[in-house]
């Protein structure tokens, strides 16, 4: 093709924009007309004119998708791409030129406000706008963002959009259909990938055989439009798309096809450690052994020069069920140096461990670190404190108690420990308790009731606001009417004390928490304590003790169904916690003997 010079003739700049924008309104009020032939047929000829020999054919296809405005949007960005320089030069102008209205007047006061300035922020700024639209608003945020994944002029930017939409939980069934709508309607007739990728995964809940046909060409066409090796932005997008077809293929039972897209993610999965470790996760999730090989083959340096790959290579033969291997891994991971400060390194594989469910290996880690790190250290004051709670939760009391005296003898020796602790939130006399409390639960286990009352009231003695150690308290059986008057006294003051610290600072979801937990396990207002405990979870939605509160909360009010809504959430975060499975259990067996209770 001759190359031409691109003549801004015919219709002006302005004028252009004035169509632009009324044929955008047309097209969302669903009035376009691009006459007898089929969209697309009449836009990709007009498009090829913009080529043309002859100037008045490329002055009028320029008029005429002029005229079309929106409804030729896709076609003309897709053609800015296009080797011929007259076409992609015409196309690109046109594009500038529409004017999208990106707020509309149904739209509600925090998408109007999420979207303001949108046309003239930058792109990082518009990127947070949608994921703005997709974490905060969800459902009322889809229509809005459905209409910049159409008309968003970067195609990166659209493709990430639909990604946070396919990344969004599932709705109730009973929802499904709205959400269907607003997808279809959004972006019908819409030829852009990521338009056509939301439209398959509405085909695919309804037709799912259909719907894989559907992904399976546009995967296809995703990675023959991008390289292995393209811009990390791009590269993320193949991976998403990949694994999000691999998730359709085994929930279809099609494990074979399954492992052939998992296959082309190794061949895209960049030498890093923090994506490696959470590729090998997700392959351990869905039991892609042989997959999982593979990856340890090809990047065989890197998982032997770093700990937290091995141990994920450990946790692999673990789940896999080969024991002895997963022992081998987790004991070359401990034997390696994890850099140059040693003790928080440690301290942070050792975390890390405990939220991935491997607690042995993660005991190891944390006991290395109190055993070789300065006793008066930060790390090793934390270490106590969190691995004290980790053998409280599997019900190893004794130990636990034992890793706190530690830290309450050294109090006693070295006065200027206490205001250390202090400055990191950890109060002596919370420390001090803790390890009573500890000690109690060791010989409520071996019922000895005489120590364990002993062990408690040396505990409220330390610390007269410690919820578990005051619920402990009041659970005693046979206490005279003295004694419990005094534990309900305390509750109360407690209760007060952690209202009065509210009141000064309304933002402590860990305050919010403790007189949820407190109340929901004694005595008290439980409807205050479900709205405590909901506050607290809207502060922080994704800790797991304080789902867990909640849960305690309306299991109170013997509200079965919602307790076990939120303790199940909690399971979720934190599969590992013994406590948290234990009551929810104990919600599922009480819901069961609650429905058998109730007359036909």
């Amino acid at each position: 093709m001759t190359l031409r010079l691109f003549y801004r003739g015919g219709l002006t700049a302005v004028g252009l924009a004035v169509v632009f924008a009324w044929a955008g309104s047309a097209v969302a009020a669903g009035h376009a007309n691009v006459g007898v032939e089929g969209p697309d047929t009449h836009i990709s000829a007009l498009i090829r004119q913009l080529g043309d020999e002859q100037y008045s054919v490329r002055q009028q296809a320029q008029e005429e998708l002029a005229r079309l405005g929106a409804e030729a949007f896709d076609a003309l960005v897709t053609a800015e791409l296009n080797d011929d320089v007259e076409i992609a030069s015409r196309a690109a102008y046109l594009v500038h030129l529409i004017r999208i209205d990106w707020v509309r007047e149904s739209d509600s006061p925090q998408v109007k406000e999420t979207l303001k300035d949108y046309e003239s922020q930058t792109e990082d700024s518009r990127r947070q706008a949608m994921q703005s639209l997709a974490e905060s608003l969800r459902d009322a945020g889809l229509e809005p963002l459905c209409r910049l994944i159409r008309f968003e002029r970067s195609q990166l930017l659209s493709k990430e959009g639909a990604r946070m939409v396919l990344q969004q939980t599932e709705p109730a069934e009973s929802l499904w259909a709205e959400r269907a709508r607003t997808i279809s309607n959004s972006l019908r007739g819409s030829t852009r990938p990521a338009s056509r990728w939301l439209l398959a995964y509405v085909l695919y809940h309804s037709d799912p055989e259909a719907g894989l046909k559907q992904w399976d060409k546009l995967v296809t066409d995703e990675l023959a439009a991008t390289e292995p090796s393209a811009p990390q932005a791009e590269a993320r997008i193949q991976a998403f798309l990949l694994r999000h077809y691999a998730e359709m293929l085994l929930a279809a039972k099609q494990d074979d096809r399954a492992v052939v897209v998992m296959r082309k993610l190794v061949d895209r999965q960049p030498d890093e450690v923090e994506g490696l470790i959470e590729f090998v996760e997700w392959l351990v999730k869905h039991k892609a052994w042989s997959v999982v090989d593979e990856v340890a083959k090809r990047f065989d340096r890197t998982f032997a020069a770093n700990p937290r790959l091995l141990y994920t290579l450990a946790q692999a033969r673990k789940v896999q069920g080969n024991d002895e291997l997963a022992e081998q891994f987790a004991e070359r991971a401990y034997r390696l140096s994890p850099g140059s400060d040693e003790m928080i390194a440690r301290l942070r594989i050792a975390r890390w461990l405990e939220s991935s469910g491997m607690i042995n290996w993660s005991e190891r880690e944390y006991r290395h670190v109190i055993a070789h790190g300065g006793p008066e250290s930060d790390e090793v004051i934390h270490t106590r404190i969190w691995l004290s709670e980790t053998l409280h939760d599997a019900d190893r009391d004794s130990e636990a108690a034992d890793v706190l005296r530690g830290l309450v003898d050294l109090l006693a020796k070295n006065g200027p420990l206490h205001q250390k602790l202090t400055t990191i939130k950890h109060p002596p006399k919370s420390i001090r308790s803790r390890m009573y409390y500890f000690a109690a639960c060791d010989f409520a286990a071996k019922n000895d009731r005489a120590r364990q009352i002993e062990q408690l009231d040396l505990a409220v003695a330390s610390d007269p606001a410690d919820a578990d150690v005051l619920i402990a308290l009041y659970r005693l059986p046979d206490q005279d009417a003295k004694r419990r008057q005094q534990t309900r006294d305390l509750i109360r003051d407690a209760a007060e004390q952690f209202r009065g610290e509210l009141n000064d600072d309304p933002e402590q979801p860990s305050v919010y928490n403790e007189y949820a937990w407190l109340i929901g396990n004694t005595e008290g207002d439980f409807d205050r304590a479900i709205e405590y405990a909901q506050k607290a979870v809207e502060l922080a939605p994704d800790e797991e003790s304080l789902l867990d509160t909640l849960a305690h909360c309306y299991a109170a009010k013997k509200d079965f169904t919602s307790a076990i809504k939120y303790q199940s959430r909690a399971a979720e975060i934190a599969p590992y916690s013994h406590q948290i499975a234990r009551a929810l259990d104990e919600y599922r067996k009480a819901l069961e003997a609650s429905k058998r209770a109730k007359p036909n």
